[in-house]
């Protein structure tokens, strides 16, 4: 089937790509809620491909129509704004964009398992294995789930590990045709399948013409892991970071803002040492999730991280440091943790600190801050209640407190 290039729906990922999820299902890419018909275990990532789900996508975008599962993008374009359907076809994937071009894997985007070695605040058991203790605490307590985790609530752990072993050996016959290799965890660096791929693929030769696109958090950067990359065509490394110093602590527990610091800086090190930064296909970049707990601290975390440009003069050279991402789409989209349903005095507290920052998404900031200002009181003094179930019930079984956040205005309000 022809890449209809042509057509106002078209979307380069259904020709080249499939997603496949840590539970064993798959869907035409990671923005999409739409998982293919089957989501058993034992399917592989190459009928996922050739299935008759993805036929249907792909002939929906021959005859210009929008298929339901890539609502996501349509919706943004309806709203004038930026799809990662354009994002993909125009710009981070163009090279594989050939109207003469039938369907072929190229790009895989993965996750192995929900193995993780942080259970943050923000998280789920579906991205790390560590909350899964955090849920059985509440069960066993007889208290009520966090509103943020009610959709877990039968939640059951499933042997990830069986799924993990199965895609290893998926993606390893896949590995001389794939150019695209991008995965997520859990944490990617920790997992012994994923790992078992980057060296069957340096081992084979094939590393050379793949690019590795990889969300961590960064608690691996050790010598160890950092000597494969050096293999690889190329390498884009997303790096999650929550906070400085006490923030970071709270909400990445229980990893320390100063371990995470020199992990950082190892690989920053690594980099420079190798000249990583001279191929083109090098990237890295850091990602925040905003909350009610960093709303206050984000600022000193981005001017912290541009700091970084003093040591390494290359980030700034190359673009890297101003690519630093606060994601403002929490979900749930009504988590009680989203910064949102802050009062509007903590709101604006925080605003005024961005607008002492050039941080580009200054604009988005004020129009989130103004949104915020819309939502009744009452609605925010319910989400306030829920913030402090979930904050006081979680210190207690991470001997933690709210108050170490030092973050005076965020703690009064919460009393």
């Amino acid at each position: 089937m022809k890449q209809p290039t042509n057509s106002p729906t078209f979307c380069i990922l259904p020709w080249i790509h499939v997603n496949g999820s840590v539970g064993g299902g798959y869907r035409p890419c990671c923005n999409s809620e739409s998982y293919f018909d089957f989501k058993d275990d034992n399917n592989s990532i190459k009928q996922a491909f050739e299935s008759s789900s993805m036929d249907e996508i792909r002939s929906y975008m021959q005859q210009g129509k929008e298929h339901p599962a890539c609502e996501v993008c349509y919706a943004r374009e309806r709203n004038k704004g930026l799809s990662f359907r354009h994002t993909y076809t125009v710009d981070k994937f163009k090279e594989f964009v050939d109207p003469n071009a039938d369907e072929r894997i190229k790009y895989l985007d993965l996750r192995f398992d929900n193995t993780c070695n942080l259970s943050c605040r923000m998280c789920d058991p579906s991205s790390s294995n560590q909350l899964i203790n955090a849920i059985d605490w509440y069960r066993t307590n007889n208290d009520p789930l966090p509103e943020h985790w009610k959709s877990f609530t039968n939640y059951k752990q499933k042997d990830t590990t069986i799924i993990s072993k199965q895609r290893k050996e998926y993606v390893i016959e896949l590995l001389k045709d794939i150019e695209v290799l991008k995965v997520t965890g859990g944490e990617p660096f920790i997992s012994k399948d994923f790992l078992e791929v980057l060296d069957n693929a340096i081992e084979n030769g094939y590393a050379k013409n793949i690019r590795l696109l990889i969300t961590t958090n960064g608690t691996k950067f050790v010598r160890a892991v950092l000597e494969r990359l050096k293999h690889f065509k190329g390498v884009d490394l997303n790096v999650s970071v929550d906070g400085t110093t006490n923030t970071y602590n709270y909400i990445r527990y229980p990893f320390t803002w100063d371990k995470w610091q020199e992990r950082f800086e190892e690989f920053l090190d690594f980099a420079t040492e190798n000249k990583m930064y001279e191929n083109e296909y090098f990237r890295v970049r850091t990602s925040t999730v905003v909350t009610a707990y960093n709303w206050l601290n984000n600022p000193l975390l981005y001017l912290t991280l541009k700091s970084y440009i003093q040591k390494y003069p290359w980030l700034e050279k190359k673009n890297y440091i101003p690519r630093i991402d606060f994601n403002l789409n929490l979900r749930p989209k009504d988590s009680e943790l989203a910064a949102k349903f802050l009062s509007n005095d903590i709101l604006d507290l925080g605003l005024g600190r961005w607008n002492n920052t050039d941080c580009r998404q200054v604009e988005e900031f004020k129009k989130y801050v103004a949104m915020a200002k819309q939502i009744q009181p009452d609605v925010k003094i319910q989400k306030r209640d829920q913030l402090k179930y979930i904050t006081s019930t979680l210190d207690k079984q991470r001997n933690q407190s709210y108050v170490d956040l030092n973050a005076p205005e965020l703690t009064e309000w919460l009393k």
